[in-house]
C-alpha cells in the first residue's frame, strides 16, 4: 500500500497542463491589456465629457464618481488578473515552481476580488429595492 504524506495533494505539472496554463496565462494577458487601454479611455471620457460643460449639476457630478468608481473597480481587477499572466508566463517558460504558485496566489485574489465586488452589488440591489418598496408602502 502506498503511503501519502500530510500534504493533502502532490501535483505534478505535465506537458499539457503545462500548455493550457500558459495558454490561460496567455489570453489573461491579452484582456488585462485590452481593460487598461478601456479603463484609460472611460475615464478620459468621462472627464472630457464633464469638462466640456458650461455648469456640472450634483446629478451630473453623482453620475460621474460611480462612473470613475466603476472604473476604478476594473482597473484594480485588472492589475490582479495581469499580474497572474505575467508570473504564469515567466513560471512556465523558467520552470519555477515559487512563481507559479505565486501566479496562482494572483488568481485566487483576482476571483476573490471580483466575488466580494458582487456580494457588495447583490447588497446595494437589495438596499435600493428595499428602500424602494418601503416608499411605495409609506407613500413617500
Amino acid at each position: 500500500m502506498e503511503h501519502r504524506s500530510n500534504d493533502l495533494f502532490v501535483l505534478e505539472f505535465d506537458h499539457q497542463a503545462s500548455a493550457h496554463i500558459l495558454q490561460s496565462a496567455k489570453w489573461s494577458r491579452f484582456l488585462a491589456v485590452v481593460w487598461f487601454v478601456m479603463c484609460a479611455l472611460m475615464a478620459f471620457g468621462a472627464v472630457i465629457t464633464v469638462a466640456t460643460e458650461d455648469k456640472v449639476s450634483a446629478d451630473k457630478e453623482l453620475g460621474l464618481f460611480c462612473f470613475l468608481a466603476w472604473v476604478a473597480i476594473q482597473l484594480v481587477a485588472n492589475i490582479f488578473r495581469f499580474r497572474f499572466a505575467k508570473r504564469a508566463i515567466n513560471a512556465i517558460n523558467n520552470t519555477d515552481q515559487e512563481m507559479l504558485i505565486a501566479s496562482l496566489n494572483q488568481l485566487r485574489i483576482y476571483n476573490k476580488y471580483w466575488g466580494i465586488v458582487f456580494i457588495i452589488g447583490i447588497a446595494l440591489f437589495l438596499l435600493m429595492f428595499a428602500l424602494g418598496m418601503f416608499s411605495v408602502i409609506t407613500g413617500l
